[in-house]
């Protein structure tokens, strides 16, 4: 099963009927329409929840450009490009940051972020001392256990205490376990977006 269809399951299994059905409508309204997502964000005077206690600090690596060249680093980014299929070099070299955490010596949880002056398209404007995360994912066996607060926690304080001004972050507005993940992480709500299948953007702040 997809992970679409295993989060609409979930929504009829946890929530009920009508939290489902109105689950399964935008996932067809996403087919149909476009992806409607939300748009988190967090700013440089708030700091962001510590880690889970099971979560190992030192296994969350940050990988760019320069870095790459490294036999781990150069090794990691050819295993999350095995995993999830994107070309990871092509993205580094486009300047953007993989935070890869790493789960009994195996790539388990992952997430990419990208500067102001490095994106080339957003919802809207983004400054240069703030950072996109995006492309967020965990491995289907290791899903469950908070990984991708903790991973997103750990590399917004990082971002932050490197001088970042605000951070945001998106998920399509059906995926309910994205949207705690990323709360939990100390995000709020910062507005409403929509791709359109014909390729044009709209986007409107939290009101």
């Amino acid at each position: 099963m997809s992970f679409k269809g295993q989060v609409v399951r979930r929504g009829f299994r946890d929530r009920g009927l009508f939290f489902g059905l109105a689950q399964l409508c935008r996932v067809i309204r996403r087919k149909l329409v476009g992806d409607y997502r939300l748009v988190f964000r967090l700013d440089g005077s708030t700091s962001p929840p510590g880690s889970g206690k099971q979560f190992q600090v030192d296994q969350l690596h940050r990988i760019d450009q320069e870095s790459m060249s490294g036999d781990l680093h150069g090794s990691l980014v050819r295993d999350y490009s095995s995993l999830t299929g994107n070309d990871g070099i092509a993205m580094l070299r486009h300047g953007r940051v993989l935070w890869l955490y790493l789960r009994d010596g195996r790539v388990s949880s992952y997430m990419w972020s990208t500067s102001g002056e490095h994106l080339d398209h957003y919802f809207f404007k983004v400054p240069g001392e703030a950072h996109v995360f995006s492309h967020a994912g965990t491995v289907q066996e290791d899903r469950g256990m908070g990984l991708m607060t903790d991973v997103l926690s750990t590399a917004s304080s990082r971002l932050l205490s490197d001088g970042a001004m605000q951070l945001y972050i998106d998920c399509s507005d059906w995926n309910m376990s994205s949207r705690r993940a990323i709360e939990k992480a100390g995000y709020s709500l910062h507005g409403h977006g929509v791709h359109y299948r014909n390729g044009s953007s709209r986007w409107k702040v939290k009101s």
